[in-house]
């Protein structure tokens, strides 16, 4: 989460994809550059970011740009109410896809699970 301490939605995905055995990490309310440096640093592939408030939502372009500056491939999904509100926005700050809700957060990670690492 980007500096968003609403964290309901985000526990939610993190369940959900749990319950469907999925590897996952919570990586906590951090900044984007905290986030980046953690992504490079650990070569994460997958990022999924959860927001309720749109400034932090907005902030996804913010990570989205230091990852690509970084030469970072990490696919970057997004979810929560500033989304759901305008289904335009993750094309708006550079995320590569967005969820719904954690059923849709469990089927993009599976498909990009069986797409990557097959």
């Amino acid at each position: 989460m980007l500096d968003d301490h609403h964290a309901l939605g985000k526990n939610l995905v993190l369940c959900s994809l749990r319950i469907a055995g999925l590897p996952v990490r919570d990586l906590g309310t951090l900044s984007a550059r905290d986030i980046a440096d953690i992504v490079r640093d650990e070569n994460i592939e997958l990022l999924l970011i959860s927001t309720l408030m749109l400034r932090s939502a907005l902030r996804v372009k913010d990570l989205v740009s230091y990852l690509q500056a970084d030469d970072i491939q990490t696919r970057v999904y997004v979810g929560g109410a500033p989304f759901r509100l305008d289904p335009e926005l993750w094309k708006k700050v550079n995320a590569h896809g967005m969820g719904e809700n954690s059923t849709e957060a469990v089927a993009l990670v599976r498909a990009w699970m069986d797409e990557h690492h097959e």
